[in-house]
């Protein structure tokens, strides 16, 4: 064999073993050039590209079906909220901020387009929906034995303070709750005999109790105004403790009827008139604000309510009147007129010197809040 094709050989050899050697070189240096350039997906829908952590958030976040398509590139914009820049991208649902001082994958926020549109919609405050007359919810009970305890079936608000129950007899199988206000309500039992042990209308019950339902979800009660709710079936009573609402009131028997006491608070003050603070108060069994004219005029008025209240004696020569879309009356002495009425079983009262459209109008403006929450404003006040 020749110099020469020996030559060319240990070329060939050479040459194929540097290939094999480079190649894994060659894919590695590839899959670093992948990794350093940013993910990105574009939309022709839009004609809109979204990349790096805009786009990861986007696609565990629901994507498509819940953020939407882009409609913009990402660029910088001043919050509204505290006046910082930060980089956001546009989509139909949603506005992604971007926060490179949280760690992620709190790094990528929702700018709060509710209280935007909450500020630009009502500048002047919500508006009120308005009252109608209440309606009902009815339906059977069913207990895991022969016979039924006495129970107290409560319907409790979805979406609000709202509580309204019902005490049945031992072995009663229906029931009816009366005087229930517009809205959407899940309705729960509890037995005196076990206060731990809850019953209650769920998806569980629409299911069929069988051993293939597993869902224990509280299935939402809509009451219409003026209307009753029908067909609701009290029967799981197999759901884990806690999987259903606590017992309002804690686990002892309330007052049939009776929901928590709600603290109102007036939208609305007659011209002249001003909150005495010194004279206001509220515990867990009333609440009492006081209205007096600064100037010494005749107007006033007290807005109460609780079992401890002046409210729960309404005087027996009251007029028939709707108040809050619930049956009140109202009552003049010849110096002003008084309106009592019932609100998910507790009493209140607009009562003194006050005319009668000035006393309906405070109770209809009133806004039911919390113990701390009614004192806070007080404290709030000059």
């Amino acid at each position: 064999m020749s110099k020469r094709v020996l030559s060319y050989m240990l070329v060939a050899l050479v040459s194929m073993a540097l290939t094999t050697v480079l190649q894994p070189l060659s894919h590695l240096q590839a899959l670093a050039q992948q990794v350093q350039q940013p993910r990105c997906q574009t939309f022709p829908e839009t004609g809109k590209t979204a990349c790096g952590r805009f786009l990861e958030y986007w696609q565990k976040n629901g994507g498509l079906a819940q953020q939407g398509f882009p409609l913009t590139d990402t660029f910088t914009e001043v919050s509204d909220l505290d006046g910082k820049t930060y980089t956001v991208q546009y989509f139909e649902r949603a506005v992604f901020e971007l926060h490179p001082e949280l760690k992620p994958p709190y790094d990528v926020l929702l700018s709060q387009l509710g209280t935007f549109e909450l500020r630009e919609r009502y500048a002047g405050g919500v508006p009120t929906p308005p009252a109608g007359a209440p309606g009902a919810i009815t339906g059977r009970i069913g207990f895991p034995s022969e016979a039924v305890p006495a129970l107290q079936v409560y319907a409790i608000e979805a979406a609000g303070p709202r509580v309204y129950s019902v005490r049945t007899n031992f072995n009663q199988q229906t029931f009816t709750i009366e005087g229930v206000a517009a809205g959407t309500y899940y309705v729960v039992a509890y037995a005196d005999s076990a206060p731990t042990m809850a019953g209650g209308y769920s998806q569980y019950v629409l299911c069929g109790l069988t051993a293939n339902c597993t869902d224990h979800s509280l299935v939402p009660v809509v009451v219409a105004p003026g209307q009753t709710a029908q067909g609701v079936r009290v029967e799981d009573w197999y759901a884990r403790p806690g999987t259903f609402p606590a017992r309002p009131g804690g686990t002892a028997s309330p007052t049939p009827g009776a929901g928590p006491l709600l603290y109102m608070w007036p939208r609305y003050i007659p011209q002249g008139l001003m909150v005495r603070k010194d004279k206001s108060s509220a515990s867990t069994t009333k609440f009492v604000l006081e209205l007096y004219d600064p100037a010494g005029g005749q107007f006033y008025g007290t807005i109460t309510g609780g079992p401890d209240s002046v409210a729960v004696n309404p005087p027996a020569r009251g007029v028939p009147l709707a108040v809050r879309g619930r049956q009140g009356v109202s009552f003049t002495t010849g110096a002003g007129y008084s309106v009592f009425w019932s609100e998910g079983g507790q009493s209140y009262a607009v009562i003194g010197g006050l005319s009668r459209d000035d006393a309906l109008a405070i109770a209809e403006s009133l806004d039911p809040l919390d113990l701390a929450a009614w004192r806070n404003r007080l404290a709030a006040l000059p």
